[in-house]
């Protein structure tokens, strides 16, 4: 999956589960901003584990803790 394909993807779900418009989303800023808590960034890391088809560490939001460093991190490690 290419990065801005899981940058896309992540903003849309954060949107959704947030309640945000999409243009509040800055791919660059800290996840924090957005008011994840750790139960709902588990539940997304679940979510993008299973669009990805691909195991993923519950812990990546907090690993790289911005779309653009998880979707960089996830698109140059691709299995």
């Amino acid at each position: 999956m290419n990065r801005q394909a899981i940058e896309e993807w992540l903003t849309a779900k954060i949107r959704e589960v947030q309640r945000l418009d999409g243009a509040e989303i800055d791919v660059r800023a800290p996840l924090e901003k957005y008011g994840l808590g750790s139960v709902q960034a588990v539940s997304l890391v679940g979510d993008l584990e299973e669009w990805l088809e691909r195991p993923l560490p519950s812990t990546l939001f907090w690993d790289y803790p911005s779309i653009e460093a998880i979707a960089n991190h996830l698109a140059e490690n691709t299995n």
